[in-house]
């Protein structure tokens, strides 16, 4: 279910790869378009004020605005005088290992040029008798060419024509990154946003992205020549490389979408740039709720937002959310291969709709899909239906109370606040879903055949074990209530937080009697059919 629009790169060369946008040239001062994200940029500038000792993994949600972030905090670092390599793979095909060489060429300029490495190659060449145009604009494969060059004629273990187009040009950003340690001053920061495209490289591929992977931790950890950023929207992305990477080598932080106040904020100052002159007056606090059901704090849903506004916001917020109910309606009539049921959806739907937070833990859910219920939720994350959240400080969208105490653990979310306003539609059109959660024991039953039909007295023993778990549950549930009466009483002003974590288990109670009356009833359906 995921779109690529990439075109296809045949031949690594300067003549048909689009140039992959080194943030370079003679930058004056940050966007002046950025908005926000003061603190995200702080600790981004913090981490790469320190020596490198992790690749940095950035994750959120598409359109949050981690490319914004990142090139804007880089634009600031450039007129520090930091060296700078960004690749974006949406702007090439680089699910191949020369393609990602070539993009990788191409954003060195960054590098060389905040070195001054010119000077160095124009004296090597002179001493090799080699002929090159040597110049302060030399990078990309242009550079890889020269510096091979060299390395031949001086007999060095440097690229060479055996080696791969990547080999080569990992051996001359290793150059590149030794000769700036050594020079002193700031590390080089390499950027690979939408990093998520190595993960799509074919498995005759897999030695040539381990060996990249590889360098990128030895330029961090091992010998602290650099930064390298991982930027990703793939909420995939993190399983396939806790794969390929010792996740002690591994620093995973999460830029989320705008707070609350943020996002209206936000979406303020892009009123103030439209068309229509009064936008902006015609954002009162009952159109504010209305819009942030909708978008969230999501930047990109927030200025599309912007964009359709034309004197009332509901026709706006129909297109904004029309692509993500057309892919969930899509994703409710799954395909052989996808990974996952309608019934498994429906029932992920539900347990996010039913979440305080609107996020449950990874492997809860899993449990309550029932069978191949880990497969389903990888399967729908990789479809960018479901999220993943990880704990980090670098997010507030998320409170930590979510987490229930349990930083460590991972959270399923919906893939984006549009997706979230779709399910509680879905969740909504009652008949429909317990049609689809039903499902699950029909599908089950027709697939098994005989094996599925019980004895009599089975069934029946099985109804008296659900009615005695429906009395235990419904204890448990006035025992609920009763703790939180009990904790309003004894505990004024300090009850919040208890009261709300046991809210979210009467909430969950509740959905599992709902579940257990509706397998109930399947049985006794059952029962009657039955032969005696």
């Amino acid at each position: 279910m995921q779109l690529r629009t990439c075109r296809a790169l045949t031949v690594p060369t300067r003549s048909v790869v689009r140039k992959a946008q080194p943030v370079t040239g003679d930058c004056k001062a940050p966007s002046p378009a950025f908005f926000g994200r003061v603190k995200e940029k702080q600790l981004l500038r913090r981490h790469l004020n320190e020596r490198p000792s992790k690749v940095l993994v950035l994750m959120g949600p598409a359109s949050s605005g981690k490319s914004a972030l990142i090139k804007n905090l880089l634009e600031e670092l450039q007129v520090d005088k930091v060296p700078i390599s960004y690749v974006n793979t949406r702007l090439a095909d680089m699910t191949t290992p020369d393609g990602m060489a070539a993009g990788l060429a191409e954003g060195s300029s960054g590098l060389t040029a905040a070195l001054g490495l010119f000077d160095t190659l124009t004296k090597l060449v002179s001493d090799f008798g080699i002929t090159s145009t040597v110049g302060p604009s030399l990078a990309g494969l242009d550079l890889v060419k020269v510096i091979g060059n060299i390395a031949s004629a001086a007999k060095l273990p440097l690229p060479d024509a055996q080696r791969t187009l990547q080999e080569k040009v990992i051996n001359v950003y290793r150059e590149i990154f030794e000769e700036h340690k050594k020079k002193g001053g700031p590390l080089p920061v390499l950027v690979i946003d939408e990093a998520n495209s190595l993960s799509e490289w074919s498995p005759a591929h897999a030695g040539a992205r381990t060996s990249l992977l590889r360098f990128f931790v030895a330029a961090t950890k091992e010998n602290q020549q650099a930064h390298v950023i991982l930027a990703t929207s793939s909420f995939a992305f993190l399983d396939w490389l806790y794969r390929e990477v010792n996740t002690n080598f591994l620093d995973v932080h999460f830029i989320g979408d705008f707070s609350y106040e943020e996002g209206r904020a936000f979406l303020e100052d892009r009123l103030k740039s439209t068309q229509q002159p009064s936008a902006d007056k015609d954002l009162t606090d009952a159109s504010w709720e209305q819009i942030y059901a909708v978008c969230g704090g999501n930047a990109g849903a927030l200025i599309s937002c912007a964009e359709k506004y034309d004197g009332a916001w509901g026709p706006a917020l129909d297109l904004v959310s029309k692509d993500a109910g057309s892919a969930l309606h899509c994703a409710l009539e799954p395909m052989d291969g996808d990974g996952w049921t309608a019934a498994q959806l429906a029932a992920a739907v539900r347990a996010l709709c039913a979440s305080e937070y609107k996020a449950v833990e990874r492997s809860k859910l899993a449990r309550q899909l029932g069978d191949g219920g880990s497969k389903a939720v990888l399967s729908l994350l990789k479809a960018n239906i479901l999220g993943l959240r990880r704990y980090s400080a670098w997010a507030d969208d998320l409170k930590a109370e979510a987490w229930g105490g349990k930083l460590d653990s991972e959270l399923i979310t919906a893939a984006s606040a549009t997706f979230l306003y779709k399910m509680h539609v879905l969740n909504q059109d009652v008949s429909k879903m317990e049609a689809m959660l039903a499902s699950a024991a029909s599908a089950k039953e027709a697939t098994s055949g005989a094996a599925t039909i019980q004895p009599v007295g089975v069934m029946e023993q099985q109804l008296v074990d659900m009615g005695s778990a429906l009395h235990e549950l419904r204890g448990n549930l006035g025992k609920v209530d009763r703790n939180i009466g009990q904790l309003m009483r004894t505990k004024p002003g300090r009850w919040r937080e208890e009261v709300s974590q046991l809210r979210e288990e009467k909430t969950q109670l509740r959905e599992n009697e709902r579940l257990l009356l509706l397998s109930r009833q399947q049985l006794l359906e059952l029962l009657l059919r039955s032969p005696r």
